[in-house]
């Protein structure tokens, strides 16, 4: 079965339509219409909302060995992808999994096509199982996802590989058309005949276990804690970073709450203790911190002063000063003036003009 010219796209709702539950299993009985399918099927595949059984404990059922079952369930599955009444769903199947560039996550495809109930899910896979154009790949580096194109297991696997050791040596994440220019023009790549293209290579990674996307869109390993943030530290710098904004840290932790990172509770306490051992983030006011990364040093403000008077190498005016503080740290004009006042390292030298205490 193949994707025909002549399919018409403006009947696809019509076609989803079709993916009701009833309506599908009515069209495999008729296909089927032998009881001991319909059985097997139902018990392989769960229908009914039943877990899904092994083909040793069907076997035993009906005192054949294993070996039979798996046959008989090849032949099933042979069955209904001949059979022109689901005809319309296995188009609409590859039209999907054709638009994201020959293969998809099998959650990714039941968005797509609005199927949330697990009836419904099992039924997709059934359909899914039994198409010859369409292949299920999943191992312990990619999740259960769905190829159109004819790609090996090993071409697909060493995409895989080398996209995970690019981000393991540059050890942050990347744009993602930064990773995949990489991956493309990889040695390892260039020798594989028949390599695909980059639109498949970005799709593909859309699948893989260890590969995640931060907040911005980058991608990176998901054992990172800026991918997949876990701890209450982690959560703290991906708000702040996507903020963009220095934040009091009562503040933050309601942002963090909001984020949904997990049902671990996250209390205010936890999130200002983090916020103090954790050198990435910079108190710069009465409860407010902001990212290291984005400029500010630790310090008290009559050490930032200090700095300040270091940088100009040369005495500066009060206002002047006050200015340049409060370009780093969440004060008020009398704290700095304070400082300037009663600190013996600064020295008024004449009238509102200060420079550092020369030893």
């Amino acid at each position: 079965m193949k994707l025909s010219a002549d399919f018409n796209f403006d009947t696809e709702e019509k076609i989803l339509n079709k993916l009701d539950p009833r309506e599908i299993e009515n069209s495999i009985n008729n296909t089927l219409k032998n009881k001991k399918e319909i059985e097997i099927l139902v018990r392989r595949f769960g229908i009914g909302g039943k877990s899904p059984e092994t083909l040793g404990s069907i076997g035993k059922t009906f005192k054949v060995t294993r070996e039979r079952i798996r046959q008989i369930e090849k032949d099933i599955l042979k069955k209904i992808d001949e059979s022109v009444v689901l005809n319309d769903i296995f188009l609409l199947l590859e039209k999907t999994i054709t638009s994201q560039k020959g293969i998809i996550t099998t959650s990714a495809l039941e968005r797509s096509l609005k199927i949330k109930d697990l009836e419904s899910k099992t039924f997709l896979k059934i359909i899914l199982e039994s198409s010859s154009k369409i292949k299920k790949i999943k191992n312990s580096q990619i999740n259960e996802c769905w190829l159109l194109k004819e790609y090996t297991p090993s071409i697909i696997l060493k995409i895989v590989n080398l996209a995970e050791n690019i981000l393991g040596t540059i050890k942050k994440p990347i744009e993602k058309r930064q990773l995949v220019d990489s991956i493309i023009n990889s040695k390892q790549l260039l020798n594989e005949k028949g390599s695909p293209d980059s639109k498949f290579v970005e799709s593909l990674l859309l699948c893989a276990k260890n590969i995640g996307r931060t907040s911005e869109g980058q991608l990176g390993l998901i054992k990172w804690g800026i991918v997949n943030p876990r701890n209450t530290r982690d959560k703290a710098f991906v708000v702040l970073k996507q903020t963009k904004k220095p934040l009091h840290y009562k503040n933050l932790t309601e942002l963090i709450k909001k984020a949904n990172f997990s049902p671990k509770r996250v209390s205010i306490e936890a999130v200002h203790n983090e916020l103090i051992r954790d050198k990435r983030f910079v108190l710069i006011g009465r409860g407010i911190y902001a990212l290291k990364k984005w400029g500010y040093k630790p310090g008290t403000v009559s050490e930032v002063i200090e700095e300040i008077l270091k940088e100009k190498n040369a005495p500066m005016h009060k206002n002047d000063i006050i200015k340049k503080v409060l370009e780093r740290r969440f004060v008020k004009k009398n704290t700095v003036l304070l400082n300037l006042q009663e600190k013996p390292q600064f020295v008024r030298v004449k009238r509102a003009v200060y420079e550092l205490r020369k030893n």
